[in-house]
């Protein structure tokens, strides 16, 4: 616990349990260095998981990820049964978790309520929910028991925070919760996405580092480019990889003298480094998915030099479609041109088969400006640290 300013203020992170393919582990270290650079006072609460792998489900093991939950809502009212004194005391305990659907935290409002402990606030960043009529919570049947939860903690939290604003118009379509508007910020993800640069196995071969920020701004890595094209999804109905294998087909059909080839980043195990590895070779990434509230997969490929192919809708609008009026609230500031993308309308995907096999074709055999390293200035730092410095 890290207690060197703010005497009155402290806050309980309740993080996601560190797992490989959620990202969590960049999010947590993310976290614990801003708090520290900041001199808050925390208490990390990281109970040890059920396991460290996931055992049943695509991105969170599904027993796991509510035994550390459960345990982390344990160790809370532990603190606040043994410190209660100490901690009435304080102007103010902020609980910040880590992932708003979150099973249980409502049990906090009801100690909060009822032994008056008004000095407690709740934010929550959300990543998802049964709102969203393509993530698998809604697929799986969640919606009729899970709306409720999702409205109860709406009221309960203190403030929502939010990645994109296409998240934003979405749960407030949805989820039509009294003075829900006023409760939600903006503030993109809580990691740097340049460091996929600098964690690639590849950045010995890069010359253009600048000594200050060890990050890498528009370096030609053409010569380690491959002819892949990248499907950066897990193969889930929402992610439709079903379209992948017919862009596949097509291609071949279409263009058999081309040497190509086309690859599922869960064909096999990759930890984040042979992952941003296969990213920085990759020539060509695509989605064509129908559940997306950031596209880090994306934003990631087009960092390490990858055209990238999204449609025109989700996060992808925010993330790839811009201009510098919408500065002040988009997630992602590109540098550069945006040459590199190609952004198909938002109607029948497959009716974009053609075109998207045509655009591929050209960037194999005919791209004339080389494979560029994207430095993405990432303004969530000071966005995410600057909403939660206002509350605490």
């Amino acid at each position: 616990m890290n207690r060197t300013k703010n005497n009155h203020k402290e806050l309980f992170f309740l993080p996601i349990e560190d797992l490989e393919e959620r990202y969590s582990k960049q999010w947590n270290v993310w976290f614990k260095n801003e708090f520290d650079q900041r001199g808050m006072k925390y208490r990390y609460i990281h109970p040890q998981p059920l396991r460290t792998e996931i055992k049943d489900g695509a991105f969170l093991d599904v027993i796991g990820t509510h035994y550390f939950k459960s345990m982390q809502i344990a160790e809370v009212c532990r603190i606040l049964d043994t410190e209660r004194d100490y901690l009435s005391l304080l102007d103010q305990v902020l609980i910040f978790v880590e992932d708003g659907w979150f099973p249980g935290i409502e049990s906090l409002f009801y100690i909060r309520q009822a032994l008056k402990m008004w000095n407690l606030k709740f934010v929550a960043l959300f990543h998802a929910g049964t709102y969203d009529h393509a993530d698998f919570l809604y697929r799986l049947g969640m919606e009729p028991w899970g709306e409720h939860l999702e409205r109860s903690w709406m009221v309960g939290f203190d403030k929502i925070l939010l990645s994109v604003p296409f998240h934003k118009e979405l749960l407030l379509k949805m989820r039509d919760v009294p003075g829900l508007f006023q409760k939600i910020s903006l503030v993109g993800l809580p990691m740097d996405t340049n460091a996929c640069i600098i964690e690639s196995s590849f950045v010995d071969t890069i010359k253009a580092m600048d000594d200050h920020t060890n990050k890498v701004n528009y370096e030609d890595v053409s010569h380690l480019k491959e002819n892949i094209v990248l499907f950066p999804h897990r193969k889930d109905p929402e992610k439709k990889p079903y379209l992948f294998k017919l862009l596949e087909s097509c291609y071949r059909f279409k263009y058999p003298m081309d040497s190509i080839k086309f690859i599922f980043t869960r064909d096999k195990k990759r930890d984040k480094k042979e992952y941003h590895d296969l990213l920085l070779k990759t020539k060509v990434a695509l989605s064509f998915a129908t559940q997306e509230t950031f596209g880090i997969s994306m934003v990631e490929a087009y960092n390490l030099g990858a055209h990238v192919i999204v449609p025109e809708r989700l996060a992808y609008k925010d993330n790839f479609l811009w201009n510098d009026d919408e500065m002040t609230v988009k997630g992602v500031r590109m540098l550069n041109t945006l040459d590199d993308v190609m952004v198909y309308p938002d109607n029948d995907d497959a009716s974009h088969i053609e075109e998207i096999c045509d655009y591929i074709h050209t960037v194999i055999n005919f791209k004339q400006k080389p494979f560029t390293l994207k430095y993405l200035y990432n303004n969530w730092a000071p966005r995410f640290m600057r909403i939660l410095d206002s509350i605490i």
